[in-house]
């Protein structure tokens, strides 16, 4: 790498990786929603004793198209001008979901303050590194760990990456949640939970099965 976005995932990932040692924590499950699923796909390629089981959400093993569209190239010129606020704004503006989302208000304002926690310089910084990192798709079929992969049904720049991943992880499930785009988590909690829930729950039943 010749700059700090090409190895920016990376760095990310023995962040983690770090952290989790430091706190003591032997084996986890480990979850990761679109730049962060990105991190863990990295985490669990480097340190699979460390994690039984993965999900995935809204996230690529390579670089989504949309990625690198007009309109994420005018997001982050946005970004830059007017700040993070704005983006925020400009994404619900055009968020195919934002009537729902203002029907939920205590959703919206947590998915607000989530993406405030993020700074300029990070924001600029991660976006740059997701649309010219390697992609990681031909490593994926050395993932062991029970994987579910999620992904919103409006999300079309990540539709298609997930079928990849489901295609490449032996033994993974993929979750469609109708209605949600990027964040299913937020945007329909519900279903999300039962997917999330009953994909757990399957772990478990196999562990103590001794499988």
């Amino acid at each position: 790498p010749t700059r700090p976005e090409d190895y920016a995932a990376e760095v990310m990932a023995e962040d983690v990786y770090r952290l989790v040692r430091a706190l003591g924590i032997d084996t986890c499950y480990l979850a990761g929603h679109s730049m962060g699923g990105m991190i863990a796909q990295l985490l669990i390629l480097d340190h699979p004793d460390l994690f039984p089981a993965l999900i995935l959400v809204d996230t690529a093993a390579e670089i989504p198209e949309g990625m690198r569209s007009q309109e994420r190239a005018r997001l982050l010129q946005i970004a830059q001008e007017q700040g993070m606020e704005a983006v925020f704004e400009e994404q619900l503006r055009t968020n195919p979901q934002a009537e729902r989302l203002r029907a939920h208000p205590q959703l919206l304002e947590v998915w607000r303050q989530q993406f405030l926690l993020t700074s300029l310089e990070a924001y600029l910084y991660c976006a740059r590194a997701m649309t010219e990192r390697e992609p990681l798709l031909d490593r994926l079929g050395t993932i062991k760990a029970p994987t579910l992969i999620v992904c919103g049904q409006n999300d079309e720049p990540f539709l298609r990456p997930s079928q990849h991943m489901n295609e490449r992880i032996g033994g993974s499930e993929l979750a469609i949640i109708p209605g949600a785009g990027h964040t299913p988590q937020i945007e329909a909690p519900a279903e999300f939970n039962r997917v999330l829930s009953g994909f757990l729950t399957r772990v478990h039943q196999t562990a103590a099965a001794g499988g």
